[in-house]
């Protein structure tokens, strides 16, 4: 009895703690916010304050990956000496190490407020890009098919003929009847002046 009982209450912890692992939450995409700087320096302590006291900083704190480094440690040595211009910095930085944002040294503001707005501004001004770098670029269209263009050539030039003048056809109905009209004009006004010479 005793066996059946331990066989029970492993296979139900095994399945508690399947359930807790697979109801972990999800955090691969979460961003990073560090804040490197020195235990002893004031500045630093302050801007780490603000992040528990400012509420935009807190719940930007809340949202991302937590990761307060002091130059006294191997972290500091092996990741951030190489890329921090100045002390403190506060680097904001998406799930695939891409820095967003980045303020140090002078550039730290004097207030929680003004650090949590120029955070932003950094965001707003370099996730754009990083957006745009990220999407695969389009394939390059086909080349397409230059129009054909077709050259006119003069026909070959004609043998001289002796035949005589060309004849010229009027292709126009208006044209002939105005020129009829202006034949019977011309034969009217000829007629009728024999007549006045002829009385």
């Amino acid at each position: 009895m005793r066996g059946v009982l331990a066989v029970i209450l492993c296979l139900a912890a095994s399945v508690a703690f399947a359930e807790q692992i697979t109801n972990l939450p999800q955090d691969q995409n979460k961003w990073y916010i560090s804040v490197v700087g020195d235990t002893n320096d004031a500045t630093y302590q302050t801007v780490l304050g603000w992040f528990d006291a400012n509420p935009d900083l807190k719940s930007l704190k809340d949202q991302c990956h937590w990761c307060p480094v002091t130059i006294d440690n191997p972290m500091y040595t092996d990741r951030y000496a190489p890329t921090t211009k100045a002390l403190p910095m506060v680097r904001v930085q998406d799930a695939q190490g891409n820095i967003l944002a980045e303020i140090a040294g002078k550039n730290i503001p004097s207030t929680g407020e003004r650090l949590y707005n120029a955070i932003g501004v950094q965001v707003e001004f370099r996730l754009p890009h990083l957006k745009h770098r990220r999407h695969p670029q389009p394939k390059p269209e086909p080349p397409r098919p230059q129009p054909v263009i077709v050259v006119h050539v003069d026909p070959p030039p004609q043998p001289l003929s002796d035949g005589g003048s060309p004849q010229i056809r009027v292709r126009h109905v208006c044209v002939a009847l105005a020129m009829i009209c202006l034949v019977c004009l011309a034969a009217g006004i000829i007629f009728s002046r024999r007549n006045q010479h002829a009385s």
